[in-house]
C-alpha cells in the first residue's frame, strides 16, 4: 500500500554548530530562555537584539 507523503519516512535530524543557531535567533530577533548550568532552578529570558554599534566600541 502507498504512503501519504511524508509517513512511513524518518526524518534525519541534522547538527546545528552553536554560533549558527544565535546567528539565526539574532536574525529573527526570537524569544529565548537561557538555563544557568549552576543554577537549574535560575532561568533568563528575553528578546536576541543585535549589539549597536556604540556599544561595541566600548
Amino acid at each position: 500500500p502507498a504512503h501519504p507523503a511524508g509517513q512511513g519516512q524518518k526524518m534525519q535530524k541534522v547538527m546545528v554548530q552553536p554560533i549558527n543557531l544565535i546567528f539565526r535567533y539574532l536574525q529573527n530577533r526570537s524569544r529565548i530562555q537561557v538555563w544557568l548550568y549552576e543554577q537549574v532552578d535560575m532561568r533568563l529570558e528575553g528578546c536576541c537584539k543585535k549589539p549597536s554599534l556604540t556599544a561595541l566600541q566600548t
